[in-house]
């Protein structure tokens, strides 16, 4: 395995993680990652899926604030600590799904297993991806890493 990113260290050793943001395309929505928060905290890293880089960094940003002034976010979890007039909630990212999404934190613990959850958010109306009245668009935008089937995934159905 390659050597670890010396970006990736000197963040962990700075903060105690890093974000890696990953650019979306038509068929992958865009994610974001922690690397070092099971290192260093002893806490699952956490994964947002669906939203722009910019506003996953400082999401990730906040629970790790939060999880370094000793907060742990769980499995099931509701938390209303992250977007203001919001709740998020956690959900268990399968190892299948590791490779697809962490490569940046699989080459950083490099074989050792570490757990990860995804970072759930609602739709505006409050609505979770997997509640009945969730639009089929706000479902592929935050694709739950539980429910989903490995990549690749098939492109979006145009309308047309």
């Amino acid at each position: 395995m390659p050597a670890a990113d010396p970006k990736v260290v000197d963040d962990i050793r700075e903060h105690g993680w890093h974000v890696r943001m990953v650019s979306g395309d038509a068929i992958y929505p865009p994610f974001s990652y922690t690397v070092g928060l099971y290192a260093t905290f002893a806490h699952p890293e956490l994964i947002v899926v669906g939203l722009p880089g910019d506003r996953a960094h400082r999401l990730l940003n906040e629970a790790g604030t939060l999880i370094r002034g000793g907060t742990t976010f769980q499995v099931g979890a509701v938390s209303d600590l992250l977007i203001p007039q919001y709740s998020c909630t956690f959900r268990a990212v399968p190892d299948v799904q590791f490779e697809y999404f962490l490569g940046a934190a699989l080459q950083h613990y490099d074989g050792t297993r570490f757990p990860c959850l995804q970072l759930v958010w609602p739709a505006r109306d409050h609505t979770w991806p997997w509640s009945d009245d969730a639009t089929d668009g706000f479902r592929e935008q935050q694709r739950v890493l539980a429910d989903s089937p490995v990549p690749p995934w098939p492109e979006p159905e145009s309308e047309g």
